[in-house]
């Protein structure tokens, strides 16, 4: 009997896959059905991990993502792994110090949601990695992990201005948490063990059992936290170096109430623009398109909507050559259900409602 041709293959050499073609092809597959919209989940608000604080930021490319448009392409696979891993390290983090009896915000390992913020007035949201209770303070704490390069993780060891690419928006990031959890006084009623300081849970109606201790019978405390007014940035290692427990480093950031007013200046300038049907003007340098520098370099919406509404010289969003592309990518786009869905998640009446300024 001759041999079979995965037989052949192995006399010869050659090798076979089968696991990595099967996870290929799923990655790629859900990359495709999120960028073809077909989740039916649309963009509807203004996520505050992108919040623009005192810098100034693009309008115009906040108010593509409000409508909802498609970007240029899919997510790579090397892309998705990326934040699969950064999103691993955050989850783990968490469920360790919620385990411990730390954590104040919500624990997803345990199905738990996380801490989400939301600003009526200017139509963002956002959810905070983690709030945390540490050793023997009376003030809650913010956190934003993030994952990045062993190569990165010594470069800022040895230089605390090396940082990535990313961090700018990182340290917004965190900035921007740290001040809506302030100003809208985020302060949950705890219970703590007062050896450990570990947030003891009700098992049942006055039952306290401490994580720390396993036991019922530890001295308590229970007090209001304080809302926190600082937070922690800290980097994680994608691969750990040898030798060394937890190769991470940290970044601290205090309350910016300047920061927190700059950036819901310019929120409530880009809803404007989104509430009128106005599409934002382009940002420029002594009149000039920044095409080749940062924010224009990299971003998504540039050969498919802002460079060609750039040259039409569109001012309407309803005027908007993004939508060729974004019909092409998503037949059944619709602005106007796009539009709809937007005021109905903040509540607000549109006012181009009665108005012949819409597309579909």
């Amino acid at each position: 009997m001759g041999l079979s041709r995965r037989a052949l293959w192995e006399a010869l050499g050659v090798e076979i896959l089968i696991v990595q073609p099967m996870l290929l092809d799923a990655y790629r597959r859900e990359a495709e059905r999120g960028w073809r919209g077909e989740d039916d989940h649309p963009h509807t608000s203004f996520y505050l991990s992108s919040f623009p604080g005192d810098d100034p930021a693009c309008a115009r490319a906040a108010v593509y993502a409000l409508m909802d448009l498609p970007e240029e392409k899919p997510f790579d696979v090397e892309g998705i792994r990326y934040m699969d891993s950064g999103k691993a390290t955050e989850v783990h983090f968490i469920s360790r110090l919620a385990r411990e009896g730390m954590l104040l915000s919500g624990d997803e390992s345990a199905g738990e949601e996380q801490l989400r913020v939301r600003d009526h007035q200017v139509w963002a949201s956002g959810a905070v990695d983690a709030v945390v209770l540490p050793p023997f303070w009376r003030k809650a704490h913010v956190i934003e992990v993030k994952n990045t390069s062993a190569d990165k993780i010594v470069s800022m060891r040895d230089n605390r201005d090396a940082t990535p690419y990313s961090h700018r928006k990182y340290v917004k990031q965190t900035k921007v948490y740290v001040g809506y959890l302030h100003e809208q006084g985020y302060s949950p009623v705890v219970t703590v063990c007062r050896d450990s300081w570990a947030i003891m849970k009700e098992i049942l109606p006055g039952v306290w059992q401490c994580p720390r201790h396993g036991g019922f019978d530890c001295e308590s405390e229970t007090f209001q936290v304080q809302p926190p007014d600082d937070g922690t940035l800290i980097y994680a290692s994608r691969d750990p170096e040898r030798g060394r427990q937890l190769d991470t480093v940290e970044y601290h950031f205090s309350y910016d109430p300047e920061f927190m007013r700059a950036g819901r200046e310019q929120l409530a300038r880009w809803r404007a623009y989104f509430e009128q049907g106005v599409l934002p003007p382009h940002i420029r340098d002594n009149g000039k398109p920044l095409w080749s520098q940062s924010p224009c370099q990299y971003c998504s919406y540039k050969p498919r909507a802002c460079r060609l509404d750039y040259a039409d010289k569109v001012t309407e969003i309803a005027d908007s050559r993004a939508f060729e592309f974004a019909r092409q990518v998503r037949p059944n786009y619709d602005y106007q259900r796009v539009r709809a869905a937007v005021f109905a998640r903040w509540r607000e009446q549109d006012p181009l409602l009665n108005r012949e300024v819409l597309t579909s």
